[in-house]
């Protein structure tokens, strides 16, 4: 995923949020050449939820081998990630659907998931998460 369309599916995802129809239909209409919004958050969903997987297993880059296939066995047999895993799956099958609904809502759900791996988060972090994920990505870029 490019950090264009990254900023994109955050953008949509904002504006979902707000229930800002005109935005979200900008961002849904996108260019000629750009890809429909629903995959796109679907996968951006998909790639949040195994980040946060990860560094909810701490997963870091400075493990070595042994210890990453340990935690690779016990992520394969957790019933979270195995969920995870399958919301990321139906995400992108609704994705795929005719359904000029379904980003909107692929876009809530993504925002739940990502609010659930915080047991304090709420609903008024939202647009501060949405804010910090956004210049995550420019920062990366």
């Amino acid at each position: 995923m490019t950090p264009d369309q990254m900023l994109r599916v955050l953008a949509f995802m904002e504006a979902t949020w707000n229930q800002d129809a005109a935005a979200m239909g900008a961002l849904a209409s996108g260019g000629p050449q750009e890809t429909a919004i629903a995959p796109l958050i679907a996968q951006y969903g998909e790639t949040v939820l195994q980040t946060l997987l990860m560094r909810s297993f701490g997963v870091s880059d400075s493990m070595d081998p042994a210890e990453l296939q340990a935690l690779r066995e016990q992520m394969d047999r957790d019933p979270g990630v195995k969920m995870c895993v399958v919301l990321a799956e139906a995400l992108k099958g609704w994705a795929e659907a005719d359904d000029p609904q379904a980003a909107g809502r692929i876009a809530l759900t993504v925002i739940s998931a990502i609010l659930a791996f915080s047991a304090e988060a709420t609903e008024d972090d939202v647009l501060p998460m949405i804010a910090a994920l956004r210049a995550g990505v420019i920062r990366q870029n």
